[in-house]
């Protein structure tokens, strides 16, 4: 029961910030991924990722030293590449996140700055879990205010 008492009392307290932030108007951060196809990545559960997508393609990944020119290269990916890079972090860390935010405060950090460095931890694991071959949609990845 104490804990349920506490999640009580730490919504409320960042209810209370979120008013206040409403009013100076600098409580919104934004985490995400700019690339044109970040979305379609995320959402796409029948594409393989991963360990899946290494084994799927093992003929194509080693012999793509040896490949032509003009042929599709196929590069090895990491284990834990996989769709849902950002919302799968974002659930398995919230009361960190939140923890974060309240405890930037408690230490005298404004609100953006707690919420800032909490959004830069999110994309911190979500890079760590994103389906990448060039790179381009891992470097896209942005925490900005809004």
């Amino acid at each position: 029961m104490a804990e349920m008492l506490n999640l009580t009392r730490l919504l409320r307290k960042l209810e209370k910030y979120e008013r206040e932030s409403m009013r100076q108007n600098n409580g919104n951060v934004v985490v995400g991924y700019s690339a044109s196809y970040a979305v379609y990545v995320h959402e796409n559960l029948a594409a393989t990722h991963g360990e899946a997508f290494n084994a799927r393609h093992a003929g194509e990944i080693t012999a793509g030293a040896g490949r032509k020119k003009g042929e599709r290269r196929v590069v090895s990916r990491g284990a834990g590449q996989q769709a849902k890079f950002l919302e799968r972090p974002a659930r398995e860390h919230k009361l960190t996140i939140a923890q974060m935010v309240v405890n930037g405060m408690k230490n005298g950090a404004s609100l953006m700055k707690s919420l800032l460095g909490a959004g830069s931890f999110l994309l911190t694991k979500s890079r760590e879990i994103v389906p990448w071959q060039t790179g381009n949609l891992y470097r896209s990845g942005f925490v900005e205010k809004e």
